[in-house]
This record gives structure tokens, sequence and C-alpha cells, in this order.
């Protein structure tokens, strides 16, 4: 119930979830909601954003009516009229004043000029907002588009939905069409003649339109603007707008057009189809023609929509960083974005400076290499209240190929990491060289979407998030979860009672087996390594089975340190990160307990048993029980009803077995294994307690001594 979704999809044991050293997370999703908000739409000139909806609708109707009636006029005049203005010719010179510079129209006087110059501005860039995107109506009544629509990405439906509210709706969406409904009511209709679509690497997606009432051609482009400012005209604007809206936590997607003629459009035509009907390189054809289109494009606009923060993030990650674990952000936005989400959600401590590695854009391959290396010598390591390492997508590039051994040294010494224009390909690779570098660290990464999968599965503990990206994270991940703030839980509870409950389990399983070799080898070797059996095969299968199944199994429910203060103390996490409690050392540990165990059961045995050799397996055997089950009580830190409820039944069913085992007929008339005379005598209880006494007590003194010379942390809570 407190943490309603939780699915473990791995059949591993997950005691790696015990001792994680680096958490790797993405951003849109993971630490956000995915739940995107319409905040502002810049134009160059004038910000537009919901406040104001009343003002960008009347500039959306008055612009809209303007085209009707230009284009009445146009086919009132028979063949000697113009044709129709473009589909976005409305607003294609952008606004300027005398001295070339951005003036908004409502700033001092506004002409009536101005005024539709604005109009058309505005209108042409919601046009292109509801008609560049993958969404599609779920109900084809326009009514009901303000929350009709469905599709993959959250940022889309958000901006065709701020479209919707200013008065163009989308109205249907298929293969081969788009349709939209205008503010006057009327059914614009386009032809879908190719679509671009979106992917990691290329950060932007374009449909190629034909309009069915005019004939025009357009090609518009969304995209990120790292990718878009290398595709269009020269802008003063672009890059310093987005940077702010950046700053102020938004998620920017710069919107371009170009119209195209048809002797382009033809041109455009062959080459595609070209590439559709090539065997090899098909993908790279493809692009190849689509970049034929990419060239001058103009600017239209830039969008901005606001990702919350998921619930309780912030803490999640703050008891995470005090728990030691070093979180690495790998996210495909903007540096400045993801910095500003960074600061709000905590990943990086208060007051704590960013540290950027990047390159000149323009410098040439050398130098850049140069600059990414001479950035990263210069990072402050060792310092007090060292800073956050943030890289960007060229630098990161350059780091990941040609100095991976300098930049995972400074990384890993980071607080904190941020990388920002990630890859899918380059989260997976990190995660590899992480792995690859400090072999005996553990990593985990922490995804929601499709891009996230080789990242997750690249890491020693898989988690996945169910969110509006769908289940492709989720289902690939060991672990799946429906909320970030879940993970605090499930690394320091959940996770540290899987590696302790899994190093104890396996330890004893291996004691278990290894004390009763060990009785049968010093057996046969006092009588000359003969191949005889102590143990009749009833008994070594009740060993193994019902007389320590019950007792040593029920260790999973042993917990040394309450729920409620492993997640009040988090620093008791890092004592596993130290990974003391099943390593060579415990090994050999338990190890020497098994020889010690059964060498004094076996010899003390052999000294103390009476005139039969029945006498000698029942007093051995019983010491056996004895010890096994004493060792459990010894280990368990916290009593569970379970737990005595197996110790109690294993000696009820070994007694049992002890008056049953003693009458010939139950064996079929063979002989008896137990003399269950002499097994009720005070010499034979006599001789077992000795026996169990000698093979328990020494082992207890010794753990009660190492417990006051070196305290465990969590001694320091009862």
């Amino acid at each position: 119930a407190r943490m309603p979704g939780l699915q473990v999809r791995s059949s591993t044991l997950p005691e790696e979830l015990g001792g994680i050293d680096f958490l790797l997370t993405d951003k849109t999703g993971t630490l956000t909601r995915n739940e995107m908000i319409f905040r502002k739409l810049h134009l160059g000139f004038a910000y537009l954003s919901p406040q104001n909806l009343t003002e960008v609708q009347a500039a959306v109707i008055h612009a809209a009516a303007d085209r009707d009636a230009s284009e009445a006029s146009a086919r009132a005049g028979g063949d000697d009229t113009p044709p129709p203005p473009h589909v976005f010719s409305a607003g294609a010179a952008p606004m300027v004043d005398s001295n070339g510079t951005g003036a908004t129209p409502r700033a001092g006087k506004s002409t009536p000029a101005s005024e539709a110059a604005f109009a058309r501005a505005v209108y042409e860039a919601v046009l292109a907002i509801a008609l560049c995107h993958n969404v599609s109506p779920v109900e084809s009544s326009a009514s009901s588009a303000a929350d009709g629509f469905q599709g993959a990405s959250p940022d889309e439906l958000s901006l065709v939905m701020f479209a919707a509210r200013c008065g163009v709706v989308l109205h249907e969406r298929t293969p081969s069409r788009i349709v939209l409904h205008e503010p006057s009511g009327r059914l614009r209709c386009f032809q879908l003649l190719h679509e671009m679509p979106f992917s990691s690497e290329l950060k932007r997606m374009g449909v190629l339109l034909r309009d069915m009432s005019s004939g025009a051609i357009t090609f518009l482009v969304k995209g990120a603007e790292s990718v878009m400012a290398e595709r269009i005209a020269p802008s003063d604007w672009m890059e310093e707008e987005v940077g702010n809206l950046a700053r102020e936590g938004l998620r920017t997607l710069v919107l371009a057009i170009r119209p195209l003629t048809e002797p382009q459009y033809e041109t455009f035509s062959r080459a595609m189809a070209a590439a559709q009907l090539s065997r090899a390189g098909r993908a790279e054809a493809t692009r190849a023609a689509f970049d034929i289109l990419q060239e001058d494009m103009r600017l239209l606009c830039v969008t901005a929509v606001e990702d919350r923060l998921q619930a309780n993030v912030r803490a999640t990650l703050e008891t995470l960083r005090d728990a030691n674990v070093r979180t690495w952000m790998l996210t495909g936005d903007k540096l400045e974005t993801a910095w500003v989400i960074a600061q709000n959600s905590s990943l990086v401590a208060r007051r704590q400076r960013m540290y950027q590695v990047s390159v000149r854009p323009t410098a040439e391959p050398a130098d850049a290499k140069k600059e990414a290396r001479q950035a990263l010598n210069g990072y402050p390591q060792g310092k007090f209240n060292a800073p956050c390492l943030v890289l960007d997508g060229a630098a990161l590039s350059l780091c990941v190929t040609h100095h991976q051994r300098l930049f995972m040294e400074v990384a890993c010494a980071a607080p904190a990491v941020l990388c920002c224009r990630c890859t899918p390909t380059q989260k997976a690779e990190i995660v590899r060289l992480i792995r690859q570098t400090m072999p005996g660290a553990c990593t985990a990464a922490i995804g929601d979407g499709g891009n996230d999968v080789g990242m997750i599965q690249a890491a020693h503990v898989g988690i996945g998030i169910e969110g509006r990206e769908g289940r492709q994270a989720a289902l690939a991940a060991d672990f799946s979860l429906k909320q970030f703030s879940h993970l605090g839980r499930l690394v320091l509870w959940h996770g540290r009672n899987c590696y302790l409950r899994s190093a104890t389990l396996s330890q004893f399983v291996i004691h278990r087996g290894l004390i009763i070799s060990v009785i049968q080898a010093v057996f046969s070797s006092l009588f000359y390594f003969a191949p005889v059996a102590l143990y009749d095969g009833i008994l070594v299968a009740g060993y193994a089975t019902i007389f320590t199944y019950g007792p040593v199994f029920s260790l999973v429910l042993d917990e040394d340190v309450s729920e409620s203060n492993a997640l009040k103390f988090p620093e008791l996490y890092r004592e596993l990160q130290k990974r003391r409690y099943l390593s060579i050392k415990t090994f050999l540990i338990w190890t020497w307990k098994a020889v010690y165990q059964g060498c004094v059961i076996m010899l003390g045995g052999i000294i103390l048993f009476e005139q039969r050799f029945v006498h000698v397996v029942g007093i051995t055997f019983t010491a056996l029980i004895l010890t096994e089950l004493i060792m459990v009580a010894v280990e368990v830190k916290r009593w569970h009803p379970l737990m005595l409820l197996a110790q109690v039944l294993t000696l009820l069913v070994y007694l049992a077995c002890i008056v049953a085992l003693s009458s010939p007929d139950f064996l079929g008339g063979s002989m008896a294994i137990f003399d269950i005379r002499f097994m009720l005598s005070v010499p034979f209880a006599c001789r077992a307690a000795i026996l169990t006494a000698a093979s328990t007590v020494p082992i207890w003194f010794g753990k009660v001594c190492s417990h006051y010379c070196a305290p465990r942390v969590v001694s320091k809570l009862s």
C-alpha cells in the first residue's frame, strides 16, 4: 500500500539494490510529471501567453476573416485576378520599425497596419502549431476538442490544445490529410504529402502540406533550438529568448517554415522516391531527401511549456544524497532548463555552483578536443562543496569518444553530474563507462520512456516508471514504479533488506552443507578413508529439508533496523555500500565456522560415544541439528513470530523422527537408526549438550567480542 504499482520483473536476486553508488536518471517524466502546460509563445516582437488569451483569440479571428475575404475576392476576380496569398504568407515579413528592430504593436500608439500585421503573425504561428504534430482528435466534434486529443508527446498535446483555445481546432488527422476548424466555422483541409518523423537523434519533426483551397505547398519543422539554429535564416533574437525561457525552467521548441514551388516539390519527390526504393542505406537516403527541404527556413515562433515536478522529488533526492548515492541527470533538454530543474528538485545541493564543460560551436575538431580536455582538467577535484559538473551535447560527445578515462575520473569525483542534449545511445554509453571504469561500483538507472531502455538495461539495477510515454521502460526494467518518490523506500528499505538477507541466507546455505560434509570427511579419515557413510540416507535428506529448512530460510524475515529508522537515517545506507557482508572475507569466516564445528562434533562424538555405533550417530546428529538452530538464533537481529515458530516446529519434528526412526518396523524391517532408550537417558543429553556448547559457544563469544570492539552503526540506534 505504501508503494502502489510496484512490480518486480527480474527473477534474479536483487541484492545489488542494497549497494547502489550511482543513480542515473532521466528528467522528463521521471523527475517531472510529463504533464505539459503551455506558458508562452514568442514571435520575436511579442510574448503571448494564456493570460492574454482573449487578445490572441481576437487576433486569430481578425486574421482569419481577412484571409477569407482575400480568398473570396480572388475567386470573384476571375482568371485576371492574382492568386490568393500563400497559406503562410500572412506575417511572412516580421514587423519592424524604421531602424530594423522588432517592435510590438501594443507599445505606444498602434496603427491599423501594425495591428493587422500583428494579427497575421499570430494567426500564422497558431496555424503552424495546429498543423505540425502527430496528435489525433479522439472525436470529430470540434466542441469537444479542448480535451479530445490523443498523442504520444505531451508537448504536442499541450500545443494543440493551446491552438484549440485560440480558435484553430484540429478536426481530423489521417495519414493523408489534416482538417482544421477555424473561428469562422469553416473547415480548412490540408493534404499531408510527406511527414518527417521525430527521433531522438534528429530532435525534430516536420510535415509537408498542400493547402487544398489554394494549392500552396509548405514545409513546417518543429524541433530543439540546438538543431534548428543550423537550418534557419540568421535570427537576432532566437538564441537569447530561448535562453531566457530555459532559465525559467520551461521546455522550448522552435517552429520554422519554408514555402515550396512546384518545381522544388518535384525535385524533392524524385529524391524521396529514389530513397524509398533503395535497398541499402534507406534511412540515410530518406534523411538526405528531407535535408533538401531544410535549407534557408524562416523562423516562425518559439513555444514554451512547463513540466512540473513530481510529488516529493525534492525530499527523495535529498535523502539519496545523504545516503551517498551520487545522482546523474541525463536529459535531452537544453542546459538552462535542466539546470533549473536540477535546482528545483534538489539534485544539486543548496548554493552549489555549476562547472560547465563546453566547446565553441565553430571550433575545429582538434581545437574542440583540446578545449574539452582543458575544461575537464580545470575541475576542482577534492575541494569542499565541489561544484556540479555540467556538460552540453557537443562536449559530452567529445568526452565520451576521446577522453573517456579523464571524463570518468572527473565525473566520478563530482557530487552530481548533469548531461544535457543526451541521445539514448549516449545514455547507455555513459552507464557502460561507469561500469568499465569502476568495476566495484553499482549503478542504477531510472527512466520512463523508450529512449531510456538502453540506459536501464546497461545498468546493474534498472528501474522503470510507468508514465505518459508508455510502458517500454517499465517492461525492460528490473523494477517498475508509479512515481519517482517511491525510489527512496525501494533503495533504503527494500534494498537494505534484500542485500542483508541475501548475504546471510547464502552464507548459511553454504555453512549448512559444508558442516555435514566436514563431519563425514572426519569420520572417513578416522577409519582409514573407508567409503562408509556415517548417516543413513533418510537422515541426510531430512537434514537438508525438514530439520533445517524452516529455521534457515526464516532468516529472510530478519531486520537489522526498523523501516522508520532506515528512512529517517539514510546515512545507514553508506555501510552497505562497502559490501562487507557478502565478500571473500565473510565466505572464509563461514567456511572456518563450518570446519571448526564439524571437527568438534565428530571428534567429540567419537570420544564420548558408548559401545555401539548407533550411539555416535545419535549424539553427533542431534548436536548437528542443535548447532544449526543455535547458529540461526545467534544471527537473528530481530525476532519474528514465524522465526520462533520455525524453531519450535523443527524441534518437535526432530523429536517425532527420533521416535519413528527408533523402530525397525518404520524402515521396513531394517536396523533402527536411533536407540530411543539411550537417547532418552541423562548421559545422552549431557554428551549432546557438551558437543553443542563446544561448537557454538566459542563462535558466539567471538561474535560478542566483535560487537563490542567494532560495533555496527545500526547498534547506536538500539
